[in-house]
């Protein structure tokens, strides 16, 4: 089995859990479940954005760098996480 169909198998076992998860609970669509799903790598950087924008707020010595090194999400949310 080649590095694609390892990775369809995956987005397939993923989808099917998303819809199981989405179904169980009622409240979230797959594609919304998904979509928080693949942000999280993103998630300071998001964050930081809404600061920027006034949509959150931050202490005046509060820094992006704060988060540098704190957490790996790509670790933990990707590399070693499964639905």
């Amino acid at each position: 089995m080649n590095l694609s169909e390892i990775q369809t198998r995956h987005v397939l076992k993923m989808k099917k859990n998303l819809e199981q998860i989405a179904k169980e609970y009622g409240r979230f669509s797959p594609p919304g479940i998904k979509f928080v799903y693949e942000a999280l790598g993103f998630t300071v950087k998001i964050v930081w954005l809404m600061i920027k924008h006034k949509w959150m707020s931050a202490q005046p010595a509060d820094s992006i760098d704060d988060f540098n090194d704190v957490y790996d999400f790509k670790t933990v949310f990707k590399d070693q996480f499964e639905f």
